[in-house]
């Protein structure tokens, strides 16, 4: 018996041709759209989950800090920092006294705000910041500012193999000026570690990014800097009317 001649599938026709083009054509605008839009939705997950929204407390609005200077300045200056810190020790280090100077001119108030975020170090920035506090309120602002800036001159590394401990910091706070009995109790017990770690609760709260962190009326300022032309950009601001 002969076998059946075998049957060649039909060539397309062109309407099917026409039509099998269209689909791919589609396909492929689908895919690149649908890249686009992936692409597109990754940036924007990415960005909510990298930006930074700071919104600090307002001026004086807290007990977390120590506030200098006159209250008729032009201008007002919160500066977030850890006593550990060794950025906030080089941006005082690139102030040099200039800071103080714009406030004795009259030109800012400033409110120092310390926080403690660099305790997986050792305790040193909660001992140092309960310390300040202690000083603020048995000796006064000017004292505390003495010994803020007394304790950055002779800032203890972040790896340290050890931290001044509560002797350190009495004898400290005594060259600030402040009498060593009425510190003492306080620095020794940690009798402002809960206000410190309120204070350092609300920063976090409030987006604050990581010390230092300046504040220039109301609004984060040289998040992007580093110290010395942080320094530098704030002197100047400050100069400004």
């Amino acid at each position: 018996m002969a076998a059946a001649p075998s049957r060649r599938p039909a060539a397309p026709s062109a309407a099917d041709q026409a039509r099998e083009e269209s689909r791919r054509r589609w396909l492929s605008i689908a895919g690149v759209v649908g890249l686009v839009a992936l692409v597109v939705l990754l940036a924007v997950a990415y960005n909510r989950a990298t930006r930074i929204e700071v919104t600090p407390a307002a001026f004086g609005s807290t007990d977390y800090g120590l506030v200098v200077g006159s209250p008729d300045a032009p201008h007002e200056v919160v500066l977030y920092e850890d006593f550990l810190c060794p950025v906030c020790g080089e941006l005082e280090k690139q102030l040099d006294g200039r800071l103080a100077d714009l406030v004795a001119q009259g030109r800012v108030r400033v409110e120092y705000r310390p926080i403690a975020i660099l305790d997986r170090f050792g305790p040193y920035s909660t001992d140092a910041a309960n310390a300040f506090f202690v000083v603020r309120e048995a000796a006064g602002a000017d004292v505390a500012l003495r010994f803020h800036d007394l304790l950055y001159a002779d800032q203890p590394a972040e790896e340290a193999d050890e931290f001044p401990g509560a002797e350190a910091l009495i004898a400290t706070a005594v060259q600030a000026g402040a009498v060593e009995s009425e510190v003492r109790p306080g620095i020794e017990d940690g009798s402002f570690e809960d206000l410190v770690d309120q204070a350092t609760k609300a920063a976090i709260e409030e987006g604050i990014p990581g010390t230092p962190t300046v504040v220039l009326d109301g609004e984060a300022f040289g998040t992007d800097r580093g110290p010395e032309e942080l320094a530098d950009t704030l002197v100047t601001a400050l100069q400004e009317d």
